[in-house]
């Protein structure tokens, strides 16, 4: 009897494991979209920013190939790519830290049984030994 309860509780382990692996693994595609969403909110607030100095020179009567225009203009993209870098990273580590877990989850799940299957063999072994122990009485 205490070998089914040990199997049994190994089993409910092992899938208590894979579940959590799968949900891990959802929320690293979920941290792939969330990083193309941060990617692309950075590039409309650049393009926005942009709009706004073109209209300004233009109102004013700037020329919009002035050297200290350009100059803005590319340090405002170079702003922007470092920051959609620096949002990268740290969406590929976040990533990376659940896909990890996913794994210990998955290899924890096989030693579940493992150890399970273990264990109930020893349980079953030592009530044979206590018997045969009893019988020999």
């Amino acid at each position: 009897m205490e070998a089914t309860a040990t199997l049994m509780g190994a089993s409910a382990q092992k899938k208590a494991m894979n579940a959590e692996a799968r949900l891990q693994e959802r929320q690293a595609l979920d941290v792939d979209l969330q990083s193309a969403e941060a990617a692309a909110r950075r590039r409309e607030q650049l393009l926005g920013a942009m709009q706004t100095i073109e209209t300004r020179r233009a109102a004013s009567g700037l020329s919009g190939d002035s050297p200290t225009a350009i100059a803005i203009e590319n340090e405002m993209r170079k702003r922007v790519s470092r920051d959609i870098a620096v949002d990268g990273r740290g969406y590929r580590n976040q990533k990376y830290a659940l896909l990890q877990g996913a794994a210990v989850n998955r290899a924890g799940a096989k030693n579940a049984m493992i150890v399970g299957s273990l264990r109930a063999y020893q349980s079953i072994s030592d009530q044979a030994a206590s018997v045969m122990a009893a019988g020999a009485k």
